[in-house]
């Protein structure tokens, strides 16, 4: 099932198209799906650094529900200013691991 190298340099539509018509009944070209570009930048955003260890998640969702979603978002913007003293430390501490600034801080002591 080589595909011609014209039709590769053309895109996923045109190489769908052309081993569907090459080969109309094989399962791969009739099972193959090119995923969007989008589709493709949100996965490598996720994998290239907005990861949070589930432990870290779970810690957020207690703090978001001890103060709500929107005190939690203040409380990044105001650590990001450096106002970080005047929030509670759970608070300040939800902000730094949203900012991933948590493991930073702990190594640095």
């Amino acid at each position: 099932m080589a595909v011609p190298d014209d039709v590769l340099a053309q895109g996923g539509e045109a190489t769908l198209v052309h081993l569907r018509s090459t080969h109309p009944d094989s399962a791969a070209a009739t099972k193959l799906k090119v995923p969007s570009a989008k589709c493709i930048g949100l996965v490598t955003a996720a994998l290239a650094g907005a990861l949070i260890p589930a432990g870290k998640v779970v810690k957020l969702a207690v703090i978001a529900k001890r103060y709500g979603v929107k005190r939690v978002a203040n409380a990044v913007l105001g650590v990001r200013k450096g106002m970080g003293k005047k929030y509670p430390d759970d608070l300040r501490d939800a902000a730094l691991i949203l900012l991933g600034v948590d493991e930073i801080k702990e190594v640095c002591k």
